[in-house]
């Protein structure tokens, strides 16, 4: 493999929102969308991309030229998969028709839950324009005959929205979603829980939570079928994760470049001083993959390095080595 194939890639557009979730936190970083000319920079360095997330710790449509990188991806990488995790308040009509105008394959809707008073409390916003602006998306697709994008919904579990899991499921069959979920615990790693308040660091699950939602939610065969990978359409993680490494697949596969144009080895290395791997740029991508296997090489000799304490994936991989031994 050359050292600027990359068939995974993750850039973080800008950091704005427009909602106010307390588990965010893209809040407490600078407020900053990416610019154009840098975005061009990160995706013009790589070759052999699969599949381009274009999102972040903000809202991708707040970025004024959100519809000019979707566009760049298509010139540079015609073949690959462009997809977004939103908020879903900003699908205006204008916005829907530019998004079904530049061939997007998979867009994901965050929520917790499908209670409304409940999804103002979290987010900050009306879960009633969300459902809204999906429907008018999935009609105006509807009617031009295509195929995609897929809409889907990208959960995150807290321990009041355990139980709302229903719900959830009765709302994406309502509305005629087809792009599968997605689903998260709230995260208990240090860079997340640092600027948790009290009443947010009580919503992470215990054992005892976990334990109910793996006997429980995962169990339910309506949970198991959305969650699945669908055949042939994998959503961006699920295509990741499941692609063959000895190591962590983000670290193999996969690349995350902040709205300044810096790597990080995957999407929850947020302290680039720390743990950045260096700008991406035609000139630098070698450097920044090289850096990214010297991470790999750490974690495959049992240790688990600075960036990824905390990570399930890193602590499974450490496990596995250690048991070897």
């Amino acid at each position: 493999m050359y050292q600027t194939d990359l068939p995974y890639l993750q850039v973080e557009p800008t950091t704005h929102c427009n909602f106010t979730c307390g588990f965010c936190v893209g809040r407490h970083m600078t407020q900053q969308h990416m610019t154009l000319e840098t975005f061009r920079e990160v995706v013009s360095a790589v070759t052999n991309l699969e599949h381009i997330s274009i999102q972040g710790e903000g809202e991708p449509l707040l970025n004024p030229h959100f519809f000019d990188m979707i566009a760049l991806v298509r010139q540079l990488h015609p073949d690959a998969r462009i997809s977004f995790i939103s908020n879903g308040s900003l699908f205006s009509s204008e916005n829907i028709k530019r998004l079904l105008s530049l061939g997007i394959y998979r867009i994901m809707v965050s929520i917790e839950s499908p209670d409304m008073d409940k999804f103002r409390e979290i987010r900050g916003g009306k879960l009633e324009k969300v459902i809204r602006g999906i429907g008018a998306l999935l009609e105006l697709r509807n009617e031009m005959r295509l195929r995609e994008p897929l809409i889907g919904f990208a959960v995150t579990v807290m321990k009041k929205t355990m139980s709302d899991y229903k719900g959830i499921i009765a709302l994406y069959h309502e509305l005629g979603l087809d792009g599968g979920m997605t689903c998260q615990f709230l995260q208990n790693m240090d860079i997340y829980t640092a600027f948790y308040n009290d009443d947010m660091k009580a919503q992470v699950l215990n054992d005892l939570d976990l334990e109910w939602m793996e006997e429980v939610v995962g169990a339910d065969p309506e949970v198991t079928a959305l969650l699945a990978p669908q055949p042939g359409n994998p959503n961006f993680y699920s295509g990741l994760m499941s692609k063959p490494s000895e190591g962590c697949p983000w670290l193999t596969h996969g690349l995350y470049v902040n709205r300044n144009g810096e790597a990080s080895g995957c999407c929850y290395m947020k302290d680039v001083q720390t743990d950045g791997l260096g700008k991406v740029t035609p000139a630098t991508i070698a450097d920044v993959l090289t850096e990214r296997y010297h991470i790999q090489a750490e974690l495959l000799d049992g240790n688990i390095p600075h960036g990824c304490k905390g990570c399930t994936v890193a602590q499974a991989i450490q496990t596995r080595i250690l048991l070897q031994r």
